[in-house]
C-alpha cells in the first residue's frame, strides 16, 4: 500500500487543493520539478554540450518506464510533450500506416544535421 502521505508531501498543492482538474495543466511533484530545474540550468550554463548525457538518461528512463509497464525494451517507449500530443501522434500513424524508421528517428535522435534527410522529414510533414 503506497503511503499517501508522503506521496502528497511530493506536491506541494495538496497542503492547500484536493487539486482533481488535470486536464491541460497539473501539479508535478518536487522531483520532478528539481529535475527540469537541473536541466534548465544545464542548458542555461553549458548549452549542448550536455547532449550524450541526457541522451543516456533518457534511455535509461525508458528502460525503467518499460519495466515498469512490463514491455519487452525501451524501444516500446517513447516520450512525448503531452497525452494529447501523443494520442494524435498515434492517430496520424494509424491513418497513415507508415511508422518508418525516419519517423521514429524523430523522437528519439539528436537533432538532425543532413540536409537530405532534413528534406525527407520535411516531405512526410508536409504530405
Amino acid at each position: 500500500m503506497p503511503d499517501w502521505n508522503k506521496l502528497r508531501d511530493d506536491f506541494p498543492i495538496a497542503t492547500k487543493y484536493a487539486y482533481l482538474a488535470t486536464a491541460a495543466i497539473a501539479p508535478i511533484p518536487m522531483p520532478v520539478y528539481n529535475e527540469v530545474s537541473k536541466f534548465y540550468q544545464e542548458i542555461l550554463n553549458h548549452g549542448q554540450t550536455l547532449w550524450d548525457e541526457w541522451e543516456s538518461k533518457m534511455e535509461q528512463t525508458r528502460d525503467l518506464y518499460a519495466k515498469f509497464i512490463g514491455a519487452d525494451d525501451r524501444d516500446e517507449i517513447a516520450f512525448t510533450h503531452s497525452t494529447s500530443e501523443g494520442m494524435n501522434i498515434i492517430a496520424d500513424f494509424r491513418e497513415k500506416e507508415r511508422f518508418s524508421a525516419l519517423d521514429k528517428d524523430l523522437f528519439f535522435r539528436k537533432p538532425i544535421e543532413n540536409e537530405d534527410l532534413i528534406k525527407k522529414i520535411n516531405a512526410i510533414i508536409s504530405s
